[in-house]
Formats: structure tokens, sequence, C-alpha cells
């Protein structure tokens, strides 16, 4: 799906390398060889932006290679590229406390559940450990946990499986496949359990994939009067928001995403519903 928008896209484009270009620039236009390519702008029309609406993980095979376009493309367009964080981006920052050696270490019946979610619909660990038979042996193993987590506190059922299918792609073309054998499902590398884990946990790491997309990343994006985001703003979703004064919207959800990082709830103001308009 990735490919293919940008298959048809007038304003971005993808080379064969898998980097994102604008088309209207000189060196896309030239590169480029659809009809798309011709200057979407105009000589007197305002530049075009890219807004990429969050979620970026879960939802298919080859979603460290989404991470690493958007990102490059972000730090070589920081004033037309916008990407906005989603709920499936910034909950993979959990692991880095979930997945800690002193949670490990706790007995199944002790690994709270999710809060967010109601009683009637959560799987405990210690239920999910019982509909699990083959993963009862290493109840502190990181891989028995991830597939917990991902599964049943992530919404992202078969997402471990993904990951795995994920890594094998690349091993093979690492090790000299094709990118046509591997999307035709020919025979690839095996990828353990470990693996697996290793990579959400370089990803959220210094330098990792995830971790890179939401340091660049923004809760809130306002172009031209429109806001952008990854849900919806109503008077339930803002919660609490800094006292602020920043006339510039367009930084205004670049500090959100600074504010996010270092949030202090004793410093928070809440703000009024009423008081709350787009662009604010």
């Amino acid at each position: 799906y990735f490919e293919r928008f940008f298959d048809h896209s007038a304003v971005v484009g993808r080379d064969t390398s898998g980097r994102l270009f604008f088309r209207d620039l000189p060196a896309a236009t030239a590169a480029a060889s659809s009809s798309a390519a011709a200057d979407n702008n105009g000589d007197d029309g305002p530049p075009s932006y890219f807004v990429y609406g969050g979620d970026t993980v879960d939802k298919g095979t080859g979603d460290l290679a989404v991470l690493r376009a958007l990102v490059d493309f972000k730090k070589r367009h920081p004033d037309r590229v916008f990407l906005v964080i989603g709920n499936r981006d910034l909950n993979k920052a959990r692991l880095t406390s979930e997945l800690a050696p002193e949670r490990l270490a706790l007995a199944a019946k002790d690994v709270p559940p999710p809060y967010f979610v109601p009683d009637k619909h959560t799987t405990t660990f210690e239920k999910f450990l019982e509909k699990n038979p083959e993963l009862q042996a290493e109840p502190h193993a990181a891989a028995t946990r991830l597939k917990w987590i991902l599964c049943h506190t992530m919404g992202s059922v078969g997402t471990f499986d993904l990951r795995r299918q994920t890594l094998a792609a690349e091993k093979s073309l690492a090790a000299g496949g094709s990118k046509s054998s591997v999307e035709g499902g020919g025979d690839l590398p095996a990828v353990t359990d470990e693996e697996v884990v290793k990579s959400y946990m370089d990803s959220v790491g210094p330098g990792g994939a995830m971790r890179e997309y939401l340091e660049h990343a923004q809760v809130a994006v306002v172009l031209d009067g429109a806001l952008f985001v990854h849900g919806a703003v109503n008077a339930n979703s803002l919660g609490f928001v800094p006292d602020l004064q920043k006339n510039d919207e367009r930084r205004y959800g670049a500090y959100y995403g600074h504010y996010l990082k270092t949030v202090d709830p004793n410093d928070a103001t809440p703000i009024d519903a009423d008081d709350v308009s787009i662009g604010r």
C-alpha cells in the first residue's frame, strides 16, 4: 500500500531505492518517468506539503523500511514534511520499561493488565499463558511477554509474526536475494523469537527506527489553518496542555512533540473545552 500510494501521488514519488522525493523539485522531475512529475504547484502557488498521519507499524510487513523512508524524507525537507504521532507509534515506547528485566521477573499473576481496556475485554498475562500452553515453559521470556503485549495491550494481533516476516525479507535482500523472489513468497531465512524481540527493542533504542520517527514527529500539525492530528480533537481528548505563548502555528505541533517527552503533570495547565479552537 505504501509503495502504491507514491506511484499514484502527484506530489511525492518514490525512487527505485525506496527514497521519497517531491515531484516539483528539479532533480525529482528529471528522474521521474510519469506525467505526475510535472510541477504540481505552478510558478505562483504555495509549496506542497507531505503530512503522514501516524500509525507506521502493526499493519503489514516492511514497517521498518516505512519508518526509515519517512524519517529520511523529514530530515531532507524539515519544512515541507510533517510526521504525526499515532497511538501505534507512541505505544512502542512502553517496551523499554515493560520488557525490562525487573518486569520480566514478575510472576504471571503480578503482571499488571492494561488499565485502559475494560475488565470484560481484558486478557491478563496469566490468562494468556493458560490459553497458550506452548508458552507456559517460558513465562519470563521477553518473547512470551512481547507476544502478549502486542496482541492484548496494543491491539496488534499477528504483529509479532509480521515483524518476523519483515526481518526474514531484510535478511534475504541483504544476502543478495531479489525483491521479486521475496515478494513472491520464496524460501526466506529463519528468524528466531529472540531476533524479533531484539528488533523491537532496537527500534525504540537510540538511533532506532521508531525512536527516530518519534523524535521527528509531532502530536499535531497546523498548515494554512488546517489541523492534522491522528485522532479527534474534542472536549474529552485534549486533557492538559502547557501554558504556552506562541504565534507560529506551524511550530505549535512541534512544541507538543517536545512537551510529550518532558511532560510534568505538576506544571500542566488545565484548559476549558470552550477555550479550545483549531490553530490555537
